[in-house]
């Protein structure tokens, strides 16, 4: 129930330093209305039944106090509790008379409007303090004799319960002020802090996401050779990431090896060998197990990176295998100064580009050498039937000739025949001529 009446009006939306303002006036009024409830209850059992319906009202109205913040009206809420602690302060000092010293309580009513007002609501708390202030003054001034008579013993116990309630409410407002401003800091120090990291995660992100658009860029534009790809990603990887040397290995699906097709930094003695086996080596176990694998502390021993001032070891390297739905090869990044987690993350996010770009580009080639050959076959079977027709030509025309020369052949003996034959007809003739003569 208390926590419950401390919470009228209070939502997840609402300003947390008005939110605690308003939990703190709940509260307050709660407190003082069951004080109040108390003293209603002593003055009618005495019988003084005009003072017990006064802090009835009195009680009516702390409760329409956590009514009206319920409502979410929280200056007319603060507002008539302030008003109420004025009225009832005033009502008491005229019936009991300046004697009874009920009017000093005045200076705690005067205080609290500085702790239930915000500093946007300083108008409120002048108006307010200056109420109090004012009454005060009255009374003083005043001299108001007592209009009801009361045991004078009972009347310092009322004073001495009035303020006690009166300091014990301001200490307990005070403390609980300063716990809820504590507790407020602390909630509003660790949502910056969950700020800050989410503002800086985000940052993180653009950034990647950025770099993972230039590297794209990069690529599109430097993709006429597998040679030209590897080397102009593995430069904006080195210049990006801030790396010492870096190696771009391809696979060759057809040996099972990995190729050194790009690399940046090496010298000419310290140069690596031009073909690796799958699963030998750091680089070939790297390559089957499909894990990024990162050595620190390099032994003195490894690799150096030379330039015109010297040369230093590096102090991390960085094998990441390349795969887009199907592995690609490994890029090999060593650096002077070990990464973050982020580039970490952003190497394996260009790992993932990277491989993506060299199989396509290694898919257009294989396509265009496909082409090629299909084109070359269609040409060779043009060709081929081409010469065929030819050859079917040549061939008819070479029957045509024969059967041209076989007829003229068969016509030629043929006529020899025919002309054997009429000799032969005339010779028969002649032959019976003379026989017929005597």
């Amino acid at each position: 129930m208390w926590e419950q009446l401390s919470q009228a009006g209070i939502s997840a939306t609402l300003d947390s330093r008005l939110a605690k303002r308003i939990r703190l006036c709940n509260q307050v009024s709660v407190a003082m209305a069951g004080v109040v409830l108390a003293h209603a209850l002593l003055f009618l059992a005495l019988g003084y039944s005009m003072q017990a319906a006064v802090l009835g009202v009195v009680f009516a109205a702390l409760a329409g106090v956590v009514l009206l913040a319920h409502r979410q009206q929280f200056v007319a809420a603060r507002g008539l509790h302030l008003l109420t602690g004025n009225a009832t302060i005033l009502y008491f000092s005229s019936v009991l008379g300046t004697t009874a010293g009920t009017y000093y309580i005045f200076f705690f009513v005067a205080v609290l409007p500085w702790l239930l007002f915000s500093r946007r609501e300083t108008f409120y708390s002048i108006v307010a303090t200056l109420t109090s202030i004012a009454l005060f003054f009255y009374v003083t001034l005043s001299s108001l004799p007592a209009t009801v008579t009361i045991d004078a013993t009972l009347a310092t116990l009322l004073y001495i319960a009035a303020c006690c309630t009166t300091f014990t409410m301001l200490i307990f407002a005070v403390a609980l002020f300063r716990t809820e401003s504590s507790t407020t800091e602390k909630a509003l120090s660790k949502d910056n802090e969950a700020l800050q990291e989410i503002e800086r995660q985000l940052q993180a992100t653009v950034a990647a996401n950025n770099a993972v658009v230039a590297f794209t860029q990069v690529m599109y534009n430097n993709g006429q050779t597998l040679e030209d790809l590897c080397h102009a990603g593995l430069r904006f990887v080195i210049d990006h990431m801030r790396g010492a040397y870096g190696a771009v290995l391809l696979y060759d699906k057809n040996t099972d090896d990995l190729v050194l097709t790009a690399e940046t930094g090496f010298n000419s003695n310290d140069r690596r060998p031009l073909r690796i086996k799958n699963g030998e080596t750091l680089t070939g176990d790297t390559f089957a197990r499909q894990q990024m694998m990162r050595m620190y502390r390099l032994s003195s021993t490894y690799w150096h990176s030379h330039s015109g001032l010297g040369s230093s070891a590096p102090k991390v390297l960085c094998i990441v295998p390349m795969t887009f739905k199907s592995p690609a090869g490994i890029l090999e990044i060593a650096f002077m100064e070990e990464p973050g987690e982020a580039d970490i993350d952003l190497l394996e996010r260009l790992s993932i580009a990277f491989a993506a770009h060299v199989l396509a580009l290694a898919g257009s080639i294989e396509n265009a050498a496909l082409i090629t050959e299909l084109q070359q076959q269609k040409d060779e079977v043009e060709h081929s039937y081409h010469e065929l027709n030819a050859l079917k030509q040549t061939a008819a025309a070479r029957m045509q000739e024969q059967y041209t020369a076989q007829q003229t052949l068969i016509k030629q003996i043929l006529d020899k025949g025919k002309k054997k034959e009429d000799e032969l007809t005339t010779r028969i003739k002649e032959l019976e001529h003379q026989l017929q003569q005597p």
